[in-house]
């Protein structure tokens, strides 16, 4: 048998690929090429939505943090049991390792002064606000149920508040601003601990207001 006999014999033999191979192959191609694509794109979408939380809740501390900070140094009478003004003062400031009611004036929801309360519950951070001059006792404030209110901070396992008063670090402060607020946040990721200062007139004591209020005849 010649040579060019044998190469006819080995191209006849030789099987090219058929239509339903051919399908398959760009089928499997394809399916390769999509979860290529799925995959990248949810991986753009964790790391934008990993960037928006990042973001916001570096805003929301720096609206917390303002807020605090700018405590008003706000000062109310006491009540007796009929509703009527005592001759004893407190500063509007209380604080418990659950809720902070304070009167400031940086607020998040306007421009004027507001009466403001933080409270942790329900693994939340929940920031609510009421304008000291508005529907409320200016005499004696306090935050109604119907107040604007949103959420700072989420899916918390741990929330709680600190305060540094005359050095010292408390659970409780009550009718003083301390000069520093501790706050306690954790998730299943991490723990932070948040020292606020909070700038308040303390060269204004209480007998000094007292006389003026209530000057001796």
């Amino acid at each position: 048998m010649s040579i060019h006999t044998k190469e006819s014999a080995v191209k006849a033999n030789r099987r090219a690929f058929s239509l339903v191979e051919m399908l398959v192959a760009i089928v499997l191609i394809s399916l390769l090429i999509g979860i290529a694509m799925f995959s990248f794109r949810l991986q753009l979408i964790t790391v934008k939505k990993t960037k928006e939380v990042g973001i916001n809740e570096v805003l929301h501390f720096n609206q917390l943090r303002a807020s605090l900070s700018s405590v008003k140094f706000y000062v109310v009478d006491d009540y007796d049991m009929l509703g009527f003004a005592m001759k004893k003062l407190h500063f509007y400031f209380d604080g418990t390792p659950d809720e902070i009611d304070y009167i400031t004036t940086n607020p998040l929801f306007s421009d004027d002064i507001a009466v403001v309360k933080l409270i942790c519950k329900e693994e939340k951070l929940v920031y609510k606000e009421e304008p000291l001059y508005g529907n409320i006792d200016f005499l004696r404030p306090q935050v109604l149920e119907q107040s604007r209110e949103t959420v700072l901070f989420k899916n918390l396992s741990l929330c709680n508040f600190g305060y540094i008063y005359n050095r010292q670090k408390r659970r409780e402060i009550h009718n003083n601003p301390p000069s520093s607020v501790i706050i306690s946040l954790e998730t299943k990721k991490q723990k932070k601990n948040f020292y606020v200062n909070v700038k308040s007139d303390y060269n204004i004591s209480k007998g000094i207001i007292q006389n003026v209020i209530y000057p001796v005849e």
